[in-house]
This record gives structure tokens, sequence and C-alpha cells, in this order.
């Protein structure tokens, strides 16, 4: 789960971001000045900082330069979230990745912190599947998914999920039960009877929630058994457990 610090001294600035970043699966971590916001950053090591510019103690400017002249924290990402448009002139091109004004977009935001979190990793991106015969769900776990920095395929049905899994070989998928043409046990089942897609680990998530269900589950080989409905940023830990290297 990727970790997000926003430094701001305003109180309901801070909780609104934290519950719309907690929502998208994000870990969140809050400071109130450049002070507390560079105590933070050396505790937690934030994937990226949103910072406000006008602050007590340490403004947000300070803040930049002091978390920068830090080895370890040189190519941090930081956004610059203030109503203070005059203040972009205190950054260089290099102190941050985006000023956005405010009052800002949700949607822009989201957009801006995945593109920074994309442009910041070195590896690469570890590749969902995600089936589901409810499109609208599928878009969602999926753009969840993007913003926390994976490669997402997404399918509807069993059948297109076994061919994308044994082209593309993802590393991980996710899976409802009830789909048409091939439910979600019986895809698992191929999947982990095949030499090629056996390692991958597999993730059912339905409404269904019985022990008949998780035996069924168990036998044809599920990694994991989630119900709907679910939590992004538990979904988001599992994710990040099973595809650790060694995990499985």
């Amino acid at each position: 789960m990727k970790r997000i610090l926003i430094i701001d001294d305003d109180p309901a600035i801070l909780r609104i971001l934290e519950k719309r970043l907690a929502v998208s699966g994000f870990e969140v971590h809050k400071a109130s000045d450049g002070v507390e916001g560079l105590a933070a950053t050396k505790a937690v090591r934030p994937d990226l900082v949103i910072t406000d510019v006008a602050m007590p103690n340490m403004d947000g400017h300070a803040y930049v330069k002091e978390v920068h002249a830090i080895e370890e924290f040189r190519r941090l990402p930081i956004l610059v979230l203030t109503a203070k448009t005059h203040t972009r002139e205190m950054f260089s091109v290099d102190d941050i990745e985006r000023f956005i004004p405010k009052p800002y977009d949700a949607e822009e935001l989201l957009k801006a912190i995945e593109e920074c979190l994309m442009k910041k990793q070195n590896v690469p991106q570890k590749c969902i599947l995600v089936v589901d015969d409810e499109y609208d769900l599928v878009e969602i776990i999926g753009k969840r998914l993007e913003l926390s920095g994976y490669e997402v395929l997404k399918s509807i049905n069993g059948r297109t999920a076994l061919e994308k899994a044994v082209t593309e070989v993802p590393d991980l998928i996710i899976i409802d039960v009830m789909m048409p043409q091939i439910d979600g046990y019986n895809v698992c089942r191929l999947l982990k009877t095949s030499a090629r897609t056996r390692s991958i680990p597999v993730i059912i998530l339905t409404a269904r929630d019985n022990k008949e269900d998780r035996k069924i589950a168990e036998e044809v080989g599920a990694d994991l058994f989630m119900n709907k409905p679910f939590e992004i940023p538990e979904l988001l830990r599992q994710i990040e457990n099973l595809t650790r290297d060694g995990a499985l």
C-alpha cells in the first residue's frame, strides 16, 4: 500500500484529503506544518507528499528545501496544493512534481498522484487481472489498482479471463464466482492445473459466504477468499502480500 503524507495547517483540509485518499486505498499520514512534516517524512518514509505553502513554524517552501537536502528523500515526489497561486515562482522546476491550486478537483488530484507514483517507480509494474461480470466493479477496482501503481488487465467473463491469464501471465488474479460461460471456481481450477499459470495467486472475490463456498475455493486452489462488499485498503494489503517476492 502506497503511503502519502499530507502537510497542511487547515484541519478541515487534512480530514477531507485523508478520507478521500484512504477510500482510494492509500495509507495516509498527516502533519500540520513543515516541522511536523519533516519529522513525519523521516518516520514513515512516504511514497509521495502533498503540502500546502503558507504554514506556521516552517512553510511548504522551506519544507521542500529541507527534505530534498536529505539524500534519502532527494527524489521524493511532492505535490504543492495551495490557494496562493502566486507562490509558484518560489519553487524551482526540480523542487516539485506538480502545483495544484485550491479549490482542487478530487479526480484531478488523484490523477496527479497516480502519475507521480508511476514516474517514481524504477521496477516493472506488477500486473493484476480483474475478472467480474459487473463491468462497473471491474472499472472501480481497476482504477484503484492503477492509482496504487499496478498494471491492470480486465475481463467480464471466465473464458476471456482464461485466455488473458495464459497469454499475459499476470502477477495476480482477482475473480468473481458467478459469471457467464465459465464460473470463477472452474477458472481457478483450470489455472491451477496448468504449468504456465499454476503459480499465479488467485483471490476469489464474491458475495457468497458460507462454509461450502470457502471449501470449494480451497479445493480449486484459490489463495484467498474475500467477501463482497469489501474494503479497498484491505484488498490492496492482500494483493501486496500475495505479490511480494517469495510470498508463495
